[in-house]
């Protein structure tokens, strides 16, 4: 999902579905990169602030959800 400057927030995000106990992580040590999103944030999603992210970092944070909830048969056209 996308977020951009919702409820007086500026800054633009994505929110992704994350492996259990990642978001908790992330958003300890990284508290001005990563968030726990409302509504999802407690399903374990996590926020992402995107221009204070590495490319390459939401590369893998992006291509890791979409693993977690792709069928087989997509996540297979994702391998390397």
């Amino acid at each position: 999902m996308f977020e951009h400057q919702r409820r007086g927030l500026d800054r633009s995000a994505v929110w992704c579905h994350a492996p259990l106990g990642k978001q908790e992580v992330l958003v300890l040590a990284e508290p001005e990169r990563s968030f726990r999103p409302p509504y999802v944030g407690p399903s374990g999603w996590l926020g992402i602030v995107l221009d204070r992210v590495h490319d390459g970092a939401l590369r893998q944070h992006l291509r890791e959800a979409y693993l977690r909830v792709a069928s087989k048969t997509l996540a297979k056209r994702l391998a390397p």
